[in-house]
């Protein structure tokens, strides 16, 4: 090409280097637009903690009336009734439950104390074991949605979170609507 001529999308003169606008021009813009990205990170990220803080407390919410209303559907056995007196026996003192003869499936660490604490608030009954169950239900369902959205952003979390979330729940659901082979029919009155 020869120097005369034109480049089809570039600049005038092919052997003529072209000049950088000057620094004055940009520099404006780019500080404005600095100052409102900081403005935008100073006030941004603690309205969405916030709405965050407000979403996972709904969504609990949420999911511990589904699960304590899957709880209710069924009853308190045996077992459930060991874990109870056991946790009762743990609140009015005997820490370490002596005199007790403990399963190899030991429940101390984890539901005995949550069990005390519903105990504590409802008193040794179907109610407390029943929210007992759904709060157990519940800490290992939020486990398992934060641990799901560890490490993601925007879309693909909100997706982690629901699969996480939604296949187990079904199952629950669906398990909680059927009886078990061999267990009596369900009558109503």
């Amino acid at each position: 090409m020869r120097p005369a001529e034109r480049y089809p999308d570039g600049p005038e003169l092919a052997d003529e280097p072209t000049a950088a606008p000057p620094a004055r021009h940009l520099r404006p813009r780019a500080d404005q637009e600095q100052r409102a990205d900081q403005e935008d990170r100073e006030t941004r990220p603690a309205a969405r903690r916030w709405w965050a803080a407000a979403a996972w407390a709904g969504g609990a919410l949420v999911l511990f009336a589904f699960f304590l209303r899957i709880s209710l559907s069924g009853r308190v056995n045996s077992d459930g009734a060991n874990n109870a007196l056991q946790a009762w026996d743990m609140l009015h003192g005997n820490v370490l439950l002596h005199g007790w003869w403990i399963g190899d499936a030991t429940f101390y660490f984890f539901e005995l104390p949550l069990n005390a604490i519903t105990e504590l608030l409802f008193g040794l009954g179907n109610l407390a074991a029943h929210t007992a169950s759904a709060l157990t239900y519940l800490i290992v369902a939020v486990c398992a949605v934060a641990l799901a959205v560890t490490g993601s952003r925007g879309p693909a979390r909100v997706a982690r979170g629901a699969m996480s979330r939604c296949r187990p729940s079904c199952w629950c659901a669906v398990t909680a609507r059927w009886p078990r082979a061999g267990s009596a029919p369900a009558t109503r009155r």
